[in-house]
């Protein structure tokens, strides 16, 4: 029996008929409106509509700013082309920005461009002699056209690249400095260098400092000056990763927030590029394991801010599995489905891949573990689970406290007999607690009793202290602590994820 008809039954009981079907051959036919997944929302921050009385004059000042801003530096990186371009243009070629109307002309064979600012839309306005006329907005730093989601510097690069029939990058960057240097510079000045950039070498303090994060709120417009090549950021990452994060002396969520900062800058450089190529993916896989082991390492921490790691994660999650150049699909679809466990959309849509994915491993083992999660088969999920590789594993970490506390109020009903009782022993067996320490924690919580003969006492009359924060109960397990012992956190992140 081939596996697509070993699940059938499996997908009949739980996905919804109107979301899936299962035709009586071995294709998988799914409902074409919905899609593997939800593009991030981003919300312009100008007023929607033309001819809006009611923009203010500092939102009118901060467009005409911002809009002047990219058409100058538009005007110069085109006119930067002739040069680079050579022989390959015509003497027709000819660049020209006056009054917000920027004019790039390539000869009668193929036609003008025009982009121009259209201040009543607070948009910037382009004709194309490629694909005709284009409103953008501007989007999370970016001008945008809503309808494909392109930039208008990727468009640009697109048409111009067919035209003369060799790559073109309109966001040029130039920075090959993990910090450019007007911000070393700034930095150095006001005093705001982290300890963790600073190294005393030969009884001198010198500095590494790494570009931070600033918000694209301001409104600033990056320069390639100040934009890092994807090599430097590569680069940069794998320094995190290598020198900062195995920093012996400093503790482990100073140096958390720290990476955490900086990736946060490199990814917003590649955002800032919108390139997908094979080294913006590899970026975003160590940056993704960063965000697992980070988030395994600091379970229980109060300092530590998992809501903000897990939005991160998926959104990094989301790059990876959207990129052409991603060669572990099955890894990271499978951490796909664990992260969404709850949510039966996120199931089928990641059943969805099955015929192509060919249920390899680990996806076969957690497509396993999702049946014995929606059969509430605990005893089977943890079994499972302790087979799971280390990616995946973390993947679900933080869900276990959530299935641990299910598992005990089934079994207050179960065992809520007068005489019954379960040994320790054997229920350390078929679940995860680490000992009869990790135990204590629920029964303070009065979920069951255990009484002198190492034995635990349920009861449907129990009534357990409801626990609102998961961080009390969380905790790291001996299996996967081994995993890590094996392999140091440094090359999983870089080299070994996929064991």
């Amino acid at each position: 029996m081939n596996n697509i008809a070993k699940y059938r039954s499996f997908l009949r009981i739980f996905l919804k008929a109107k979301t899936i079907r299962i035709p009586s051959s071995n294709n998988l036919l799914v409902q074409r409106n919905i899609s593997v997944f939800t593009p991030l929302k981003s919300n312009p921050p100008y007023p929607n509509g033309t001819n809006n009385n009611n923009i203010s004059s500092d939102i009118k000042l901060h467009y005409e700013k911002i809009s002047n801003e990219t058409l100058e530096s538009l005007t110069e990186r085109l006119d930067e082309l002739s040069d680079d371009l050579g022989d390959l243009i015509s003497d027709e070629y000819d660049v020209s920005f006056s009054n917000g109307v920027l004019n790039l002309k390539l000869g009668e064979e193929n036609g003008t461009y025009v982009i121009n600012k259209q201040t009543p839309n607070l948009q910037i306005w382009l004709s194309s002699p490629v694909s005709g006329p284009k409103r953008f907005d501007f989007i999370d730093n970016t001008w945008i056209y809503k309808r494909t989601g392109e930039s208008l510097h990727e468009l640009l690069a697109k048409e111009l690249t067919e035209i003369f029939s060799t790559e073109i990058n309109l966001n040029k960057s130039e920075c090959t400095l993990m910090c450019p240097k007007d911000e070393v510079d700034m930095r150095i000045k006001n005093n705001l260098v982290n300890s963790l950039e600073k190294f005393v070498i030969n009884s001198k303090i010198e500095y590494k400092l790494v570009k931070e994060y600033g918000r694209p709120a301001a409104g600033k417009i990056i320069k390639s000056s100040e934009l890092r090549t994807l090599e430097t950021l590569l680069k940069t990452t794998k320094y995190l990763i290598r020198e900062v994060y195995s920093r012996e002396k400093f503790d482990f969520v100073s140096k958390y927030e720290f990476i955490f900062d900086r990736l946060r800058a490199i990814r917003q450089d590649i955002i800032i590029e919108r390139c997908d190529s094979e080294i913006s993916n590899k970026i975003h896989e160590i940056i993704l394991c960063f965000y697992l082991i980070s988030d395994y390492k600091l379970c229980a921490s109060d300092k530590y801010d998992e809501y903000l790691n897990h939005q991160h994660l998926k959104e990094v999650l989301h790059l990876i599995i959207s990129s052409k150049y991603c060669t572990n699909k099955n890894w990271f679809y499978s951490v796909y489905l664990l992260l969404n466990l709850k949510n039966f959309t996120s199931i089928n849509n990641t059943l969805k891949t099955w015929k192509s994915l060919n249920l390899e491993y680990p996806m076969d083992e957690c497509v396993n573990f999702a049946r014995a999660y929606l059969n509430k088969n605990y005893v089977k999920l943890f079994e499972i689970y302790k087979r799971l590789p280390l990616l995946c594993q973390l993947a679900f970490h933080r869900r276990i406290p959530e299935i641990e506390i299910d598992m005990l109020k089934i079994m207050n009903c179960a065992y809520s007999f007068k005489n019954s009782i379960y040994p320790v022993e054997s229920f350390l067996k078929i679940s995860l607690f680490n000992g009869r320490h990790s135990l204590e924690k629920y029964e303070d919580k009065n979920f069951f009793r255990i009484d002198m003969d190492n034995n635990i006492l349920f009861s449907k009359f129990n009534s357990p202290t409801e626990i609102t924060n998961f961080k009390d109960v969380r905790e790291r397990y001996d299996f996967i602590d081994e995993k890590l012992s094996d392999i140091t956190d440094v090359d999983f992140m870089l080299e070994s994820y996929c064991i």
